[in-house]
C-alpha cells in the first residue's frame, strides 16, 4: 500500500509531522471556483496550527499543499481530540478583489493579465486558447476567484488550481486519463471499482432547450437623430431613448450640453438621462428653427439561443441567464451557445470508489460497468480521497461527455 505524511509547517519554519498522530485524512478537489479542502481527524495535537502550511505527500509526491484555516479541540476521558480544517491556495484568489475593464481581448489575454496582476504566484501554463475576442467585460471588485469564474462562465470552460498552483483552464476536458474504470476487472489491477460502489444519477433538473442571455445596459454602436422645428414656445424636448455622448446643433451651429444637475447651468442645452428629457436653458426654441440631437440610444443586451432538435424531443424548456457584466452581443452569443450545450440534453452522471485514486479532476476517463448496461467516456468533475493507517479509498464524481 501507498504510504503517506502530513506536514504542518509554522510561520517560524518549524515543521510538524502529524501522520502519525492524524487517525485520518480526508482530501477533496472539485471543478470550479471551490477551494479543495482538507479535514484531519487528530489526536494529541498540544499547539494551535491556525494559518500553518500543510502538506500530504503520498509516495515521495506532493498531493496537497495548502493552509490550515481551522481548528476545534476537544478531550474526551482519554486524550485530547483535534480536528483540522485546511483548504488550498484556490483560496488565495479569493482574498484579491479585481476592478479593471478589459475590451477587445481574448479569454486568455484577459486570464492571464489578470493572474500577471493579482497572483503572480501561478502557473499558466495549461492554459488553453479559446476562440473569439470580447468586446468589453467589467470586473467591479470582484474577486479574483470570481472574475475567472465569470470568463470560464463565457468560455463555456471548466477551471480548478491544482496542488503545485497550476491553473488549469479548459474546453471540455483537461487530457485523457492514463486509467479507465471497469467493473469488471479483478486482481490488484489499477481502474478497479469497489463493489457495490457504483451509482448511475440521470438528470433532466437543468434541461433548457431555448436559453436568454439579458445583460447589461449599453450604449449602441450607432447614432441616432431626433429633429424639432421651433415654435416659440416649447424649450422642453422628449427624447425616444435614453441618451449618450450628446451632440445638438441650431440650424446647423454646434451648441452645449451636459447633464442636469438639478441647478442652473453655462451651457445651452441640459439633457435628463433617465426622463429622456432634452431642455433648451435660454428659453423656448424660436419659430422656425431647426434643433438636430444626435446621441447613441441606450439598449440592453439580449439574445436567445435555441436546440430545435432538443425541443422536438422533450417540448420547450427555457432559462435566462441575467448578468450586467455581458456588456456586448458578442460575449452574450458565446455565453448562450455555451450553456445550451451544457442543458440541452439529459445528463448522466456516474460515481464511484476505487483504490486508484491519483486522477484529477477535469480528466476524460472511460467507465465500463455492465451490470448497469453503462459504458462511456465521462470527465471527473470531483475527486475525495480518504487516507486511514490502513487504506486510501477514492470517490469520484464524473459526468458523460458528449459528442
Amino acid at each position: 500500500m501507498s504510504s503517506y505524511s502530513i506536514v504542518l509547517t509554522g510561520a517560524d519554519g518549524e515543521r510538524h509531522d502529524i501522520t502519525s498522530k492524524t487517525r485520518a485524512a480526508n482530501l477533496d478537489r472539485s471543478l470550479g471556483e471551490s477551494a479543495a479542502s482538507l479535514e484531519l481527524d487528530c489526536f494529541d495535537i498540544d499547539a494551535n496550527h491556525v494559518m500553518d502550511e500543510v502538506t500530504i505527500t503520498v509516495d515521495g509526491v506532493l498531493r496537497f499543499a495548502g493552509v490550515v484555516k481551522e481548528q476545534d479541540d476537544n478531550r474526551n476521558d482519554v486524550q485530547r481530540v483535534t480536528r483540522i480544517s485546511c483548504v488550498d491556495n484556490t483560496d488565495r484568489l479569493h482574498r484579491r478583489l479585481v476592478a479593471a475593464v478589459y475590451e477587445n481581448q481574448t479569454i486568455k489575454q484577459i486570464l492571464l493579465d489578470l493572474i500577471a496582476q493579482f497572483a503572480p504566484w501561478v502557473d499558466t501554463s495549461p492554459v488553453n486558447n479559446f476562440s473569439g475576442t470580447i468586446e468589453t467585460i467589467r470586473f467591479d471588485y470582484d474577486t479574483l476567484g470570481e472574475a475567472i469564474q465569470k470568463l470560464a462562465d463565457i468560455a463555456g470552460a471548466y477551471w480548478y488550481l491544482d496542488h503545485e498552483d497550476k491553473l488549469h483552464f479548459f474546453a471540455t476536458y483537461d487530457g485523457v486519463a492514463a486509467i479507465d474504470f471497469d467493473a469488471t476487472r479483478k486482481g490488484s489491477l489499477p481502474g478497479i471499482i469497489i463493489r457495490n460502489s457504483f451509482q448511475l444519477r440521470t438528470t433532466a433538473v437543468d434541461l433548457a432547450n431555448r436559453v436568454w442571455v439579458i445583460g447589461a445596459k449599453s450604449s449602441a454602436g450607432t447614432y441616432t437623430d431626433q429633429y424639432w422645428t421651433g415654435d416659440g414656445q416649447n424649450d422642453v424636448f422628449t427624447l425616444a431613448y435614453e441618451p449618450n455622448y450628446p451632440e445638438v446643433w441650431e440650424d446647423g451651429e454646434p451648441k452645449t450640453i451636459e447633464v442636469e444637475k438639478g441647478a442652473s447651468s453655462s451651457k445651452d442645452y441640459t439633457y435628463d438621462k433617465k426622463n429622456r428629457v432634452l431642455k433648451r436653458t435660454a428659453g423656448p426654441l424660436p419659430a422656425g428653427m431647426t434643433l438636430r440631437f444626435r446621441y447613441r440610444p441606450t439598449v440592453q443586451i439580449i439574445d436567445y439561443f435555441e436546440d430545435t432538435g432538443s425541443v422536438a424531443t422533450y417540448g420547450l424548456y427555457e432559462k435566462a441567464i441575467r448578468d450586467k457584466k455581458i456588456t456586448d452581443r458578442g460575449a452574450a452569443r458565446k455565453r448562450g451557445r455555451e450553456a445550451l450545450k451544457r442543458t440541452k440534453g439529459l445528463v448522466r452522471i456516474p460515481s464511484w470508489q476505487s483504490r486508484t485514486w491519483a486522477l484529477n479532476p477535469g480528466q476524460l476517463t472511460s467507465i465500463t460497468v455492465p451490470s448497469f448496461g453503462f459504458t462511456a467516456q465521462c470527465r471527473i468533475n470531483r475527486v475525495s480521497v480518504s487516507f486511514t493507517p490502513q487504506d486510501i479509498i477514492a470517490s469520484y464524481e464524473a459526468e458523460e461527455v458528449l459528442n
